[in-house]
């Protein structure tokens, strides 16, 4: 997974960018932000054409935005959780990762939480997870539509969506636990960057989830090791 993760990490940026900037990608090729040249191979390799390109486009020297390469950092790290083995399983959470860094970016820049990308998220938690064949994803989901009826004002449709889609990985009480954390974190952004306005809440959403899920099955490996 991490050798997948390190595959698309450029390509998650770039993406990200044609559609907050509702451009078509999916035929597109890449091309220089500021030449508009179309980028050759060795340009496209993650990290590595950064370091070895000193930040500069190839094709006019031009400098390349360090957003690129903090992002592709980021993917990578975010996948070290998963290790080297593809199975069913991790594969199907190194998607929902990547999804959810994905639509943070998202709606970092947009205040925008693409709905058909929830319910990819939706599909595959209620997929992988035992519980929700056992019916106990019910009250998470119920929780859902309380935290729409009390803030409704203050938080976003697709906020709700989010945490309805990732309430079906998890009881009760990690669920109460994840939306807790997902406040306190964005209660802490907004008092540190001295935020006013709207704030963009999927990126807190997306950390809660990873470090409730993906870092509980570290801790439960490396309890198994002991």
């Amino acid at each position: 997974m991490i050798i997948i993760g390190f595959m698309l990490s450029s390509f998650i940026y770039w993406s990200v960018e044609n559609y907050c900037n509702q451009k078509s990608w999916w035929r597109k090729r890449s091309c220089c932000d500021q030449c508009l040249a179309r980028l050759k191979v060795v340009d496209l390799i993650p990290l590595i054409s950064f370091m070895l390109l000193r930040g500069r486009a190839s094709c006019c020297n031009g400098i390349i935005s360090k957003k690129y390469f903090i992002t592709e950092i980021i993917v990578v790290v975010l996948m070290l959780p998963l290790g080297f083995e593809i199975t069913l399983t991790n594969l199907l959470e190194g998607i929902v990762v990547l999804l959810l860094f994905w639509i943070s970016l998202v709606d970092y820049q947009t205040l925008h939480i693409p709905i058909p990308i929830v319910v990819v998220i939706m599909m595959i938690g209620l997929y992988l997870r035992e519980t929700a064949c056992e019916g106990t994803t019910l009250i998470p989901l119920l929780l859902c539509v309380l935290l729409y009826i009390i803030f409704r004002h203050s938080l976003g449709s697709g906020d709700i969506w989010l945490f309805a889609a990732l309430s079906t990985w998890m009881d009760v009480i990690t669920f109460m636990f994840f939306v807790g954390l997902s406040a306190v974190l964005a209660l802490v952004y907004v008092i540190l960057m001295d935020r006013q306005g709207l704030v963009p809440f999927c990126p807190f959403i997306g950390s809660s989830f990873y470090i409730v899920i993906i870092m509980e099955e570290v801790f439960r490996w490396a309890h198994n090791q002991l």
